[in-house]
């Protein structure tokens, strides 16, 4: 989020909380991110993907994108 501009906190939510947002999105390292566009029955924001969310999601695989070209590359490099 930060590496995109947006400012990280990390609070407890209530499920009102939640059906109240613009967009929610929920994170962890075997689904990366998954947005999130109901609880219960109310739709969040638009009921679809929101920019922000999309925003951090691209960010996030441009990260990964980059970290592991670089690894590769030290990989390839010849050891001394």
């Amino acid at each position: 989020c930060r590496r995109v501009g947006r400012r990280v906190l990390e609070i407890p939510l209530s499920a009102a909380n939640l059906r109240e947002a613009d967009e929610v999105f929920i994170t962890s390292s075997i689904r990366e991110i998954v947005p999130v566009i109901q609880v219960d029955s109310t739709s969040i924001g638009e009921g679809r993907p929101g920019r922000i969310v999309s925003e951090i999601r691209e960010g996030f695989d441009r990260y990964v994108r980059d970290y592991v070209s670089s690894h590769e590359a030290e990989a390839r490099r010849p050891s001394r």
